[in-house]
C-alpha cells in the first residue's frame, strides 16, 4: 500500500509535517486561486458595539468594540499602511529575533504584530484586557447618564408573590414560593406525608424483601436494639414526668 501523499496544488510528494501543500509557495498560490463568495452574513458579534471618539479626527463614533477610528479614517490609515509595507517591506522579518516588551527576553518573531514571548503572551493579553475594562468602566461611571443607567439596572426591586400554601400576598426580592419559614416547613411536611402515602406499597415490599433475606442472628440483633431503644425512650419519658 502506497502511503505517500500528494500536494493539493502541484501534485508533488508531501514532506514530513506537511498536511496539504508541499511548500509555502503552493499554499499561497492555492489561496490566491481560491474562489471567494460573499455569503452576506455579517461577521463578528454585531452587538459588541461602543460609543467612542476617533483617535484620528476626533469625531464621535459608534462602531464595533475593537475599532478606534471612524470608517473613513480607518480606510485612509489602511491605504497608507499597505503602501508603506509594499514600498519598504515588513518592519520585522518572520524568524528574526526581537525583545519581549514585558520581560525583555529574546524571542523568535512568528507574527507581524507579536510583542511578547510565548511565556508572557497569555499574561500580557489578560492584563491588557483588564486595564481596558478598568478604563472603560471608569469612563462609564464618570458619565452621569450612564452611571444612572447602571445604578438602575443593579437596583433590586421587590415583587408581589402569592404563598403556595396559605395564599397570602407578600413581597420578596428573590423567587420564593412561601411567605415564611413556617409555611415552607409545613408545606415540606405535607409533601413528605403525601410522598410516603403514595409509595407506601413499594416501601412495604422493600421491607419484606429485606426481612426475608435476613438470618436468624440478624433478626435477633435488630430486635435487641429495638428493645433497648424502647427502654431508653421510656426512661426519658419517666424522667420528664418526674421533673415536671
Amino acid at each position: 500500500m502506497d502511503d505517500k501523499r500528494a500536494c493539493m496544488h502541484c501534485g508533488g510528494e508531501l514532506p514530513q509535517r506537511r498536511t496539504r501543500y508541499c511548500c509555502d509557495a503552493c499554499a499561497r498560490a492555492a489561496k490566491a486561486g481560491r474562489k471567494r463568495v460573499n455569503s452576506g452574513k455579517p461577521r463578528g458579534n454585531q452587538q459588541m458595539m461602543w460609543h467612542t471618539t476617533c483617535i484620528s479626527c476626533g469625531a464621535e463614533i459608534y462602531r464595533p468594540i475593537k475599532c478606534v477610528r471612524c470608517k473613513d479614517c480607518q480606510d485612509a490609515y489602511d491605504r497608507r499602511r499597505d503602501a508603506e509595507i509594499k514600498s519598504t517591506g515588513p518592519r520585522r522579518q518572520l524568524g528574526s529575533i526581537d525583545l519581549c516588551q514585558r520581560c525583555g527576553k529574546e524571542y523568535t518573531v512568528e507574527a507581524g504584530t507579536q510583542k511578547y514571548c510565548k511565556a508572557c503572551s497569555a499574561v500580557a493579553t489578560r492584563d491588557s484586557i483588564r486595564e481596558h475594562k478598568r478604563v472603560y468602566a471608569a469612563a462609564q461611571r464618570a458619565d452621569p447618564v450612564k452611571s444612572e443607567e447602571i445604578r438602575q439596572a443593579k437596583r433590586i426591586v421587590t415583587k408581589k408573590r402569592t404563598c403556595k400554601r396559605c395564599g397570602k400576598l407578600f413581597e420578596a426580592r428573590t423567587r420564593v414560593d412561601y411567605c415564611s419559614d413556617a409555611c415552607r416547613k409545613e408545606a415540606y411536611r405535607e409533601y413528605q406525608h403525601q410522598y410516603s402515602m403514595a409509595h407506601a406499597a413499594q416501601k412495604a415490599a422493600r421491607v419484606r424483601e429485606k426481612a426475608e433475606g435476613m438470618t436468624r442472628e440478624q433478626r435477633d440483633e435488630i430486635n435487641a436494639r429495638a428493645r433497648e431503644n424502647y427502654r431508653r425512650r421510656k426512661e426519658r419519658e419517666k424522667g420528664g414526668e418526674v421533673m415536671d
